[in-house]
């Protein structure tokens, strides 16, 4: 999937399984929202699709600057179901 280039850190994005019952409150990684405030998403069944992001965290401008380890989501609506619908498409283990 596209990544957000300043939490960009590793080979791997990772989504906290916690967050998919929409009891996570924290991005461990932030999607990318390059494409008119999407990211391209390819399933291991083959398909893929655009996610559009709605919330502050997920369609934060490019910075350049050093990831924190962490996007918190609290008093954040829109960027709660945007980490709720991304850990809900994506495997627990």
């Amino acid at each position: 999937m596209d990544e957000h280039p300043d939490s960009n850190d590793d080979a791997c994005f990772y989504v906290d399984p916690a967050a998919a019952n929409g009891s996570g409150m924290v991005f461990v990684e932030v999607p990318g929202s390059m494409h008119n405030s999407a990211a391209g998403l390819v399933f291991a069944d083959g398909h893929s699709e655009a996610h559009v992001w709605q919330g502050r965290v997920t369609t934060q401008p490019v910075k350049f600057v050093a990831y924190s380890g962490t996007a918190h989501v609290t008093g954040d609506a829109a960027s709660l179901n945007d980490l709720t619908w991304l850990a809900q498409h994506t495997p627990a283990n």
